[in-house]
Order: C-alpha cells, then structure tokens, then sequence
C-alpha cells in the first residue's frame, strides 16, 4: 500500500482532524499546500520521511503506523478504527502471595563487588527480589550476559514476582539486549513495545520513550552484522520516522526544562532524512524546534547535557563558531567538570550524523570535542 493511499484513508478516518486540505496542509506547516494537493489528486505515491512523522503528530497514530504492512484498503481501514477503542488490562481482581522478603545474607551479597565467578544454583534457591536486584547489579557492572541469565531464572520463578513486577524486568531485559555486547535490537523492541503502549506506566518511567527510539535508530543505521554502519540508500526510513514520532510524544508530554533532550535527537533525525531525500534539505524544521524550545528553556551554565544540546543545534543551524564559544565557556567555567564519558556519547552521535550527511559545521564540531577529549585523557 503506497504511503498516498495510507494518507487518504486516515484522511477518511479521522476527518474531524483533517477538516479539509488547506487547513491540513497548514497544520503540516512549511508551505505544503501542493504537497497535500498532489496527494489528494494521486499525482505522487511517496511522502516525504519528515512530513510522515508530523501526519503521525497530527492524526495521534501509533509511532509505527508506516511501517506496518496491509493488503488491503479495508484491513487498514479496520486497524485505524481499532485505535479509537483501546482496552487496558486489568489486575486488580488478581490475588498474589506474599512474597519473601529479601534475606540479610542476600543484601550483604549485594553490597560486594563483584568479583567470584557467579553460583547459578545457589541464584536459583534465592528469593526473587534479590534475583532482580542481582541482575541490576550485574548490568552496571558491565556482566551483561550473567544479568540476563539471572532475569531468565527469575522469568521461571513459579512465584508471582515476575507478574507483579513485570514492567521493570521488561525494561532492565531490554536495556540488557540493546547493549553493544548483545545488540538483539528487535527483541528489545518487541518488549519495549508493550511498555510504551503502556501510558499509564510511560507517565511513571519516561525512560522507556528514550530506549525505543534509541533501538529503532540503531536497527536503521547499521548493517545486519551490526558492526558497520549502512549507505545512506539502504536506511528504512519508517524506522527513523518512529523514532522521531516517540520523541516528539515525549517532547509534547515534558515540562520545558525536559525538553532538550528529545528535541536535539529530532533534530538530528530531521536534518539525517533532509539528506538522504535530497528534498527541501534545509534547517527550516529544526529553526522552528529552536524557537519553540528556546521560549521556556533556561539553560543552567553548570549543566553539561543542556550545553551541548545547545551547543548542537546551533550547529545544526549553521552556527558553528557561536556553537563552539558556548563549549569553551563551559570548560572555562568548569575546569575540572567535564570527563571522556560527557563527551564520548556526542562524539558517537556525530559520527553517526557525518557518516549520512556530511555535514561539514558537524566536521568541524566534532574535531573540536575530539581536541577536548585529548586534553582530559
């Protein structure tokens, strides 16, 4: 099913959203009255990866909408009209036992470093609470494969732990198989998935927007061996697309404080899709982003995560030297603050930026932070 077909039955669907083509060719923004037009009238067939993901905004669709595959009108039809009657699961009739609290030679355990080989059998006896917490423990000290043993001997606990506490062994199985040591995105996903449909558990633990996106992202960007990344003609678009629409859902829902974050992934991802479409390649989206977040962002000198999104898309707009001043006057103001592991996630990200766009202000930036890098060891 082309993407113009797709549109014009969630036109169908939703037309107290749609109104009429000039009203929603403004809420797309950017002058695509044409765009709309020719949609409408089946002069194209394709719609472009940023505009896809503001349709999904708009119409309040599931981030993977455009990747989902139908056959047929009326199946699609059917998918649409099922998203207006959401059911919730519902426990509360459930009983469970009493579960066994976690014993004092259990906690001593925890509060070691780790440093013996690990007792499957003795984690077998153990209560469940210590399972999970062991599996945490493991998973900051960089044991991933042992944390996901321990979670697979807690999933067949018989007790009701592992129901009661679903949620967060979902989350910490899922941050284990997105690590680079595992990278099993697309099982990551499939358990992410259940907890972002989630809203009521979204609204406690935001943090799962952010492992979502982040999975989608690395799925597009490298290569089945997973070891390189993919020619920008071999990217899925809808993967980046859902990526964007789960930030922007989490952008919409922060307080303006929270925001920058999820905003500088969008940009990045806006200007990435500009590149490999070759069509309105401009930073006209990622102005708009700037000025909306700047209206309510007030950015705390001290703050190293807040500078560098700044910093990042300044040079994002072109403003590379203005970018740069703004990291030097971090530095100056706090000399003995900054450290490789502040750095080195913006470095990845930018390598992962240049690789598609060849972005030169984004050259430019990231010899910079390498240089900074180089003074702090």
């Amino acid at each position: 099913m082309t993407d113009t077909k797709k549109f014009l039955i969630m036109k169908q669907e939703f037309l107290d959203v749609y109104e009429n083509a000039q009203s929603f060719a403004k809420k797309l923004g950017h002058n695509r009255d044409t765009s709309v037009n020719n949609w409408l009238n089946g002069r194209t067939v394709n719609i472009r990866g940023v505009t896809k993901a503001k349709i999904i905004e708009i119409f309040e669709l599931p981030h993977d909408v455009w990747m989902k595959e139908f056959n047929r009108d009326e199946s699609f039809r059917k998918y649409l009209q099922t998203l207006k009657t959401k059911k919730e699961d519902n426990f509360d009739d459930l009983l469970f036992e009493k579960l066994a609290e976690i014993t004092t030679k259990e906690r001593e355990i925890l509060m070691k470093k780790l440093e013996e080989d690990i007792d499957f059998k003795q984690i077998k006896s153990s209560t469940p609470s210590f399972m999970f917490e062991y599996a945490q423990k493991l998973q900051k000290e960089d044991k991933i494969e042992e944390a996901l043993e321990v979670l697979k001997i807690l999933e067949n606990d018989p007790s009701s732990y592992k129901i009661i506490h679903a949620n967060q062994i979902d989350k910490l199985k899922a941050i284990l198989l997105s690590d680079k040591k595992i990278q099993d995105w697309d099982g990551a996903i499939t358990i992410l998935k259940r907890l972002y449909l989630n809203e009521n558990y979204l609204i406690n633990d935001p943090e799962v927007t952010t492992l979502i996106a982040s999975n989608y992202k690395r799925k597009a960007f490298y290569s089945h061996n997973k070891k390189s990344l993919l020619p920008k003609e071999e990217i899925d678009l809808n993967l980046l697309i859902a990526s964007i629409a789960i930030h922007k859902k989490a952008y919409k829902g922060k307080d303006s404080q929270d925001k920058y974050y999820d905003a500088i992934n969008m940009a990045y991802l806006y200007n990435i899709l500009n590149a490999i479409e070759v069509e309105d390649a401009d930073s006209i989206e990622i102005n708009q982003l700037y000025t909306e977040l700047s209206k309510g962002w007030k950015i705390n000198d001290n703050d190293w995560w807040a500078t560098i999104s700044n910093a990042e898309f300044l040079m994002l707009l072109g403003k590379i030297n203005l970018a740069i001043s703004e990291i030097e006057a971090f530095i100056i103001n706090n000399p003995n603050k900054l450290t490789p592991s502040d750095l080195n996630p913006t470095l990845r990200q930018l390598e992962i930026y240049i690789h598609f766009t060849g972005d030169d202000n984004a050259v430019v930036f990231y010899e910079f932070l390498r240089d900074c890098l180089g003074e702090r060891g």
